[in-house]
């Protein structure tokens, strides 16, 4: 007797999927949706034209502590998709960030104590830009959802325009969404 065929049970499992997607899908006039889209736009520009950093820059350059400045106060100050965005460009700084101590590590141009990686010398430096008003273990979170949101935005962070901000909730639970939020969008 095969229980997991059972028709109910998965009657049940597609009336679940079909009401969390009603909540998640965006139900909006066009008009509504183009306001959002304007606010979201200025707000996305003006953080991306802080936040982009010329190639070759330092790793000790001021410009990535007014960079990371820049990503914790859309961070903290915004809510929704701008939020989100914020989330998308702090791990596309960190990345950057990154590739620029990896570079500076293959040239000799800066040495590094014994153990020290390159992530937990970028969180360092971020945690540095702010002055240490986060503690390591909330960049560590905010890394996380940074990164499940690049998962969901591929191949565009504007994509995430079109979710909802139950999406939200589900990004930032501590288990994978990332699965459940493809199939119901």
């Amino acid at each position: 007797m095969d229980l997991d065929a059972d028709p109910k049970v998965e009657d049940e499992r597609v009336i679940r999927a079909q009401r969390l997607s009603h909540e998640l899908a965006q139900h909006t006039t066009i008009e509504l949706f183009a306001l959002d889209c304007a606010s979201i736009w200025d707000n996305w520009v003006s953080l991306l034209s802080q936040t982009i950093l010329p190639l070759g820059t330092s790793s000790r350059d001021s410009r990535y502590t007014l960079a990371f400045q820049a990503v914790e106060k859309a961070i903290s100050t915004t809510q929704g998709v701008s939020q989100w965005l914020a989330c998308v460009q702090l791990i596309r700084l960190f990345d950057t960030l990154r590739e620029t101590i990896r570079k500076e590590r293959a040239y000799t141009i800066q040495s590094r104590k014994r153990g020290a990686t390159d992530d937990s010398i970028a969180i360092t430096i971020y945690q540095n830009a702010l002055e240490g008003k986060l503690q390591r273990c909330t960049i560590l979170e905010r890394r996380r959802i940074g990164k499940r949101w690049i998962l969901l935005s591929k191949p565009s962070p504007l994509l995430l325009l079109l979710c909802s901000p139950h999406a939200g909730t589900i990004v930032c639970v501590s288990t994978p969404p990332i699965k459940i939020l493809w199939l119901i969008i």
